[in-house]
């Protein structure tokens, strides 16, 4: 690499004088590693399939929102009251063979139309009580 380097050196400073030679060398090859690097990025980027905060942004001026903000999503929350008979009839299933879906959706009527992301939270949030209660022996 250096070798190529040396002869575009000599070649700008036989065409532009030494120090001129010199500065121009060492700009343009600074730019070809600028270039390469953006080009890496974006093939990363491209590769990854996520959207850039400039698209989002984008996005938002042609709604016609000037300053560009870009909106958070709002998160749910979701609670569920449990009472000792619920927490009962979980162990009691639990006992019996059933598995931990099967206990949710007995427990909570709910359940079965919660998104998969809400189901895994509130199986484990249940497999730690009834684990946590097991442990303390009640």
């Amino acid at each position: 690499m250096e070798a190529y380097f040396d002869v575009y050196r000599s070649l700008l400073q036989n065409s532009l004088g030494p120090e001129l030679g010199q500065l121009a060398a060492s700009s343009s090859v600074a730019i070809i590693v600028l270039a390469v690097l953006v080009a890496f990025y974006r093939m990363i980027k491209a590769s990854t399939n996520l959207p850039g905060m400039g698209e989002d942004r984008a996005e938002a001026l042609s709604r016609g929102d000037s300053t560009g903000a870009v909106k958070a999503p709002r998160r749910q929350t979701l609670t569920v009251k449990l009472d000792k008979g619920a927490l009962q009839k979980a162990r009691e299933l639990l006992n019996t063979g059933s598995d931990l879906d099967s206990v949710c959706r007995a427990i909570e009527p709910e359940y079965a139309s919660w998104a998969s992301l809400q189901q895994q939270i509130f199986r484990r949030a249940m497999e730690t009580l009834l684990n946590t209660q097991r442990a303390a022996g009640i």
